[in-house]
């Protein structure tokens, strides 16, 4: 029988500005707090050409994220 250990969806977003990327991941931990959403990891920020990059972890299903 299977079993599933970890889970979680990887995203890569791109904003026009630092402040935008910075006012998304606010908003994320805000609602996190609030509990309406589960909590997203911040993986790394970055660059793409001149937009602003994100990448986060946020569970999938309620199961627990393997903090690597």
């Amino acid at each position: 029988m299977k079993k599933l250990h970890y889970a979680w969806i990887e995203q890569v977003l791109s904003f026009d500005s630092e402040v935008e990327r910075a006012e998304y991941i606010e908003k994320q931990k805000a609602l996190s707090e609030r509990k309406k959403q589960a909590p997203v990891h911040v993986v790394s920020l970055g660059y793409d050409g001149e937009r602003a990059t994100l990448r986060i972890r946020k569970p999938y299903n309620s199961n627990p994220m393997l903090n690597i």
